[in-house]
């Protein structure tokens, strides 16, 4: 059986031009919808899509954050039937260069071809820093973060949205990204929700991809090489209630998780007091996210 993969661009940051669009859809899409999620930008900014064959546009308008515009999506496969066997989610700060390659990568098509349901992903690497993200994977009392240099499949318990592909029948099965938690983590929330169906997940380790998180700063701590986000204060204050929420949702029956979730806080604050701006007045409203609900 020929896969069809959908795929789905959440705009926040820039307008699309033509020369994206088309790069998607000369990568092997078989359709793309585009959604627009910030609320400056009108609908007539995006008139040109009507000229491309093969793409929808949705105006979303930020309602409800990224986990907003991802159910947007979803909806939008349910009421128009869309035929596709899997869906790539794109964002607006990820550079689409090695798209086709993911795509066409032996690595990411014994993914696809599979008849069991799998997650993959390529490896990202922050455009700012040039670091590349780490692969982690939850143990049953812990949790293990590695970077390995294989070109080979790499089995993790979590991957970023981006660049991401999705079988559709794993996505109805889990349902709707939770709307509560509007932007960050709301990556994390679905591959929990994976791995609790026993879904895995992998990233092609063989593809790399640029992709920007806020704004990161590297700095050294330790003898490590580590970066902050660089958000804005109330960015800020939406990761650590987060994370503060997932700790309690999935930690308190995955020791794991709420290892990883306790280890993130702390990493959090650090990089704030020791790269960022404004530290005591994040400081204070990072505590105040994770203490008052």
């Amino acid at each position: 059986m020929i896969k069809k993969i959908s795929a789905v661009l959440v705009i926040f940051n820039k307008l699309p031009d033509r020369k994206n669009i088309s790069k998607i859809l000369e990568s092997g899409i078989s359709n793309l919808l585009v959604i627009n999620n910030n609320p400056d930008y009108k609908s007539s900014d995006f008139l040109f899509l009507n000229d491309i064959r093969n793409t929808s546009f949705i105006d979303n308008k930020n309602i409800n954050g990224l986990a907003g515009a991802y159910n947007k999506a979803i909806k939008f496969y349910k009421d128009n039937k869309i035929e596709c066997s899997h869906i790539l989610f794109l964002d607006d700060d990820s550079n689409f260069e090695s798209l086709k390659l993911f795509l066409e990568s032996n690595l990411t098509q014994e993914i696809l071809s599979s008849d069991k349901e799998a997650v993959i992903g390529p490896r990202y690497i922050e455009s700012a820093t040039g670091i590349y993200g780490k692969c982690v994977k939850l143990t049953r009392l812990c949790f293990k973060v590695t970077s390995p240099t294989n070109p080979d499949l790499i089995k993790v318990s979590f991957i970023i949205n981006s660049f991401s592909i999705w079988p559709k029948e794993t996505i109805l099965k889990i349902g709707n990204y939770d709307e509560k938690l509007k932007i960050d983590h709301v990556d994390t929330d679905y591959c929990m929700r994976a791995n609790q169906l026993g879904i895995p997940i992998f990233i092609n380790n063989a593809v790399t991809f640029e992709h920007t998180i806020g704004n990161r700063v590297a700095y050294n701590f330790l003898g490590f090489k580590l970066q902050s986000s660089g958000h804005n204060i109330e960015r800020k204050s939406l990761i650590i209630k987060n994370t503060r929420i997932l700790m309690f949702r999935y930690g308190l029956k995955n020791p794991g998780f709420f290892a990883l979730c306790f280890v993130r806080l702390i990493y959090e604050f650090v990089s704030v007091m020791i790269a960022e701006e404004s530290k005591f007045k994040k400081i204070s409203f990072m505590f105040k996210a994770l203490i008052y609900k």
